[in-house]
């Protein structure tokens, strides 16, 4: 009996195919989310807040998403970048949900510090659904705050942003701006 031997295309192609097997399985492909976040930021994240993870694409609701998407080309609403501390090095603003339900989300701003990343968290408040909340830059101007922020007999308070700030938004609502000022993080609501 004569048994055909495989051509060579088959044989390379098999090859191929057993070689790159391993590395198709050993790790998740990164989505939208975490395709932004630089890997040893992305380590330094979950180790320091182990009861939040990384944002995914998945976490932001469609509607939400499909309005990025036309506007900015990303399909990630909870990574931003921009330089946050005025020293002209690319930072990262990341939103953390919570492992679990009802836990809040966190905030967190990883500034370039001397090759490595200095961390803080910026308050938000309780938000614990991330699903209609985005995260967008901020460009250097003036920012004046919302009239509805401001209480009977206040005057409107406005803030000149000479870099980057940082924009938490509801999709299609409110928006709170957050601004590091003298090394600290300021909040001003910006619409309601």
């Amino acid at each position: 009996m004569r048994t055909s031997r495989p051509s060579l295309a088959t044989v390379i192609l098999t090859a191929l195919t057993i070689c790159t097997a391993p590395s198709l399985t050993a790790a998740p492909a990164l989505d939208a989310c975490g395709a932004q976040v630089p890997r040893v930021l992305a380590r330094r994240l979950e180790a320091k807040y182990p009861k939040n993870r990384l944002p995914r694409a998945s976490d932001s609701k469609s509607s939400c998403m499909n309005d990025r998407v036309r506007k900015h080309a990303s399909a990630c609403l909870l990574v931003t970048v921009g330089d946050f501390d005025g020293d002209g090095l690319r930072d990262f603003a990341v939103l953390l949900p919570a492992r679990k339900e009802r836990q809040p989300a966190k905030l967190i701003v990883a500034l370039q510090a001397r090759g490595d990343w200095k961390l803080e968290e910026v308050p938000i408040g309780l938000h614990t659904v991330v699903g209609h909340i985005g995260l967008s830059s901020l460009p250097p101007r003036d920012y004046k705050e919302t009239p509805a922020a401001m209480g009977r007999g206040q005057a409107q308070r406005v803030i000149r942003l000479d870099y980057d700030g940082l924009a938490l938004y509801a999709c299609d609502s409110w928006m709170n701006g957050y601004f590091r000022i003298a090394g600290k993080w300021k909040a001003f609501a910006l619409s309601d």
